[in-house]
């Protein structure tokens, strides 16, 4: 037995004509498609199904509202279009194809405009087709600018959208290792932290923020580099080499005391200064005013540990201790400055129905439809009598004070749980619960002494 390897191939479309007629049936690049060459080729193929075949004189092909291919005129290629590859071809002597090669590439990512008008050789049948395609992007991407957003973060800006995260991860913008940082120093006695990236977090499709493993040194300048990041194109181009460093100053405290001066330079004496000629005492200095600077920074930050809509997250926990908060539900930042701020009232509306609807609603987003009153209710005297105003129920004291919580969806595990937790807190201590969902069996009503019929307000259910 002889095995013989022959060639194989594949349709990628196929464009068909119903009815009859003239049709633009094949389009290189294909209509609507994206990432074309920029030195790409136009093909279009006329299809006649008519015994009238497609007239090349009465043909042209518009590019970008450009006319650049006219099957008359003299050059058929106008100039601009008649590269080496622009071709009229006859297809069995009934049907047309025309290549048209521009001399200059397009731009990148710009969408192409091309017009097709034709007429069959009798001029019984015409075709005036209109495509798009969009070309691919080969302009690499640029840093514009760097700016420090706080003491240790730094935004990146980039020319276009960047390539966020990807399989491998080398060449994405989410990487802390494609940032560094260098200080900038204005002279050779002044001296700055070294910092490196730690996190980077997405602000957009062109900025990225970089978080520094400690405070850059105030007052300072600094350079940031990038690394091989590509941009978000198919072709995943890289920074552009020469654009790929930015200088900024470093982060200031907003509300540093304008008249302050603490210079740690300026308060040595005329000869410790003077008799500095190497420049290795102003160098020291240098870094422990950053030192001073930073403990200053954190002595003035005091004033908002008291105050929960600008304490950090440390602070807002023993605000939130020192308050007895009775919740340990995993809370964001945020959320947890509203607690403290609802924390009160949640107390003054312990034991009430308002007050559990009220929290279930803060914590979890649920709605509760309906809280139902216990299953007993003490006479009143003078008014209420036997047989008129008497509530038969269960004799058990569980179900006598049970009531139930109506929610309107069904909850999830967790939620549920959450639930029971924050119930457990707001209702009275000597009653008991049932959380209801849609689709729980339907609560029993039992009847009523002197109102209840049998047949009439009877339900049939089973047994506890």
């Amino acid at each position: 037995m002889i095995f013989v390897e022959l060639p194989a191939g594949y349709i990628d479309a196929v464009a068909t004509a119903s009815g009859v007629g003239l049709y633009v049936v094949n389009t290189v690049p294909e209509e609507d498609s994206v990432d074309a060459p920029v030195d790409t080729t136009i093909t279009v193929e006329l299809f006649s199904t008519s015994a009238e075949t497609v007239d090349p004189l009465k043909t042209e092909v518009w590019i970008d509202g450009t006319l650049a291919y006219e099957g008359n005129g003299s050059p058929k290629f106008k100039p601009g279009f008649d590269g080496p590859a622009s071709a009229e071809t006859v297809l069995g002597g009934h049907d047309l194809r025309v290549v048209v090669d521009p001399t200059t590439d397009f731009d990148s990512e710009t969408e192409v405009e091309v017009n097709v008008t034709s007429l069959t050789s009798g001029s019984t049948y015409s075709v005036d087709y209109t495509y798009t395609f969009t070309t691919e992007d080969v302009i690499n991407p640029q840093l514009v600018s760097c700016k420090a957003l706080f003491a240790d973060i730094v935004r990146f800006t980039f020319s276009e959208a960047m390539q966020a995260s990807s399989a491998t991860g080398t060449n994405d913008a989410l990487n802390p290792a494609n940032y560094s940082f260098e200080f900038v120093p204005e002279h050779d006695r002044q001296a700055g932290v070294s910092v490196t990236a730690v996190t980077v977090e997405q602000h957009s499709a062109t900025e990225f923020d970089v978080t520094t493993d400690i405070v850059l040194t105030f007052w300072k300048t600094y350079r940031g580099v990038c690394g091989d990041i590509a941009d978000d194109s198919s072709n995943a181009n890289l920074l552009v080499t020469t654009a790929r460093t930015a200088t900024f100053s470093s982060w200031v405290p907003p509300d540093w005391p304008p008249r302050r001066r603490f210079d740690l330079w300026n308060q040595l004496s005329d000869e410790d200064r003077r008799t500095d000629v190497h420049g290795d005492l102003e160098r020291l200095t240098s870094v422990r005013q950053d030192l001073t600077d930073l403990m200053l920074w954190d002595s003035d930050r005091t004033v908002y540990w008291w105050d929960p809509d600008r304490a950090p997250e440390p602070y807002v926990d023993a605000m939130l201790a020192e308050m007895g908060n009775p919740f340990r539900f995993d809370l964001s930042l945020n959320r947890k400055r509203k607690l403290i701020a609802v924390l009160p009232d949640v107390y003054k509306q312990k034991g009430t129905g308002e007050g559990l609807i009220n929290v279930v609603r803060f914590f979890l987003g649920i709605e509760i439809t309906e809280i139902t009153e216990f299953n007993v209710e003490a006479w009143k005297l003078g008014y209420d009598k036997l047989g008129y105003s008497t509530v038969l129920g269960p004799g058990d004291d569980k179900a006598l004070y049970t009531f139930l919580v109506i929610v309107e969806r069904v909850l999830t595990d967790e939620e549920r749980l959450q639930l029971e937790k924050i119930i457990e807190y707001m209702k009275p201590a000597h009653t008991h619960y049932r959380i209801v969902e849609p689709g729980d069996p339907e609560f029993v009503d039992h009847w009523r002494l002197g109102y209840s019929e049998l047949g009439k307000n009877t339900l049939l259910h089973e047994a506890p």
